[in-house]
């Protein structure tokens, strides 16, 4: 059992350093013990000797030289905060086929998943059914209870900072994957050194509609038309959730991918420290988008597939508006404020225009 000091029971801490410092115990539910030895990324993620301001400058000095795919690590962190347990399940299912999908091409790989249980004892009495999902895989899962609510962000750090594994993956507890989905990412990871923030395609697990997830910056009205239904506003989501280039089932590379599901390189997450933890819930996907395309590309794949059952913050009542709106003022404030969405925040205005929407 690991410990830091304690926060009251029952607290909802609103400051990173409250959070930082609360309780976390946590329990390993053994379904298969792995080693994390300690070893050299496979993904590098590349960056300049400075760090620029600009997409565009971005080193492009990109290694010739690959190591073996064989013998990788893949952690996932996955965040519950009193989750369905039929659509959690589903999750681990789902990455249960993925992961066993993947080993058929690349089968010394190895697959961790850590669930931070920020109600502090919600998932106890599901332990035996979650092992149950995953144990004729090979994988090894960890369930941490936290004793305090740490929020998004902070609870996703608590479970990958200390990854020792080539790749580490951000998953919500009601996104589904593809088969494929973990095979095609690695093997386009592997040969595409320069990507720092890779993102699926997403669609309604039960109508198959499009799901929007990737965009351009936002503007204060983009967000009207979702909780105002102002239909002039209406009118640029379709720009700041980029339809065209959704729609066209080629890669691209949006400015902001949804935490829904990210994958990094553990190097990338590493210089990035993971996600900045003054965002409690909401936009803490969208900071550290910005800044995974300051070390790299920010790539969105089609060919990368899941479900995604959740999203629409204003359908879940005054608490989540109310959080919502309190991090979108931190975002804005930090990347700078403007009235419609558009293709670079205000704070790179001055630099040349980059908005790359073609990936490789």
């Amino acid at each position: 059992m690991t410990r830091c000091l304690v926060a009251l029971p029952g607290e909802l801490p609103t400051s990173s350093a409250s959070r930082r410092s609360c309780l976390a115990t946590w329990k390993s539910t053994s379904v298969v013990w792995s080693t994390r030895q300690t070893g050299s990324p496979v993904g590098v993620c590349w960056k300049s000797s400075t760090m620029a301001n600009s997409r565009g400058s971005r080193v492009n000095d990109l290694s010739s030289e690959m190591r073996a795919v064989n013998g990788l690590r893949l952690d996932v962190a996955i965040v519950s905060f009193f989750s369905d347990i039929g659509r959690l399940s589903g999750t681990l299912s789902s990455l249960a086929d993925a992961f066993r999908h993947l080993q058929t091409s690349l089968p010394d790989t190895q697959l961790t998943i850590t669930i931070v249980d920020n109600t502090g004892d919600h998932l106890q009495r599901y332990s035996v059914q979650l092992k149950a999902v995953l144990a004729h895989v090979g994988v090894h899962l960890e369930i941490i209870y936290s004793s305090a609510n740490l929020g998004y962000g902070s609870a996703n750090n608590l479970a990958l900072n200390d990854s020792a594994s080539d790749y580490v993956i951000v998953l919500n507890p009601d996104v589904l994957l593809a088969e494929d989905m973990l095979l095609n990412a690695v093997l386009y990871l592997q040969e595409r050194p320069d990507v720092a923030l890779l993102a699926p395609d997403a669609s309604d697990p039960e109508t198959g509609q499009a799901q929007y997830l990737h965009k351009r910056y936002p503007g204060a009205l983009t967000f009207a038309s979702r909780f105002l239904g102002v239909r002039a506003a209406s009118r640029d989501r379709a720009f700041y959730e980029m339809h065209t280039e959704r729609d066209a089932g080629t890669p691209y590379e949006p400015l902001l991918v949804s935490g829904c599901c990210m994958i990094l390189p553990t190097s990338c997450w590493r210089q990035l420290g993971g996600f900045a933890e003054d965002f409690f819930l909401y936009f803490e996907d969208y900071d550290l988008s910005l800044r995974a395309g300051m070390l790299g590309r920010v790539v969105a794949l089609p060919t990368l597939r899941i479900s995604h059952y959740g999203g629409g913050a204003g359908r879940k009542g005054l608490t989540h508006i109310r959080l919502f709106l309190r991090s979108a003022v931190k975002f804005f404030n930090r990347y700078g404020w403007q009235l419609l969405s558009s293709a670079q925040p205000p704070s790179r205005s001055s630099e040349p225009a980059s908005d790359n929407s073609t990936g490789r």
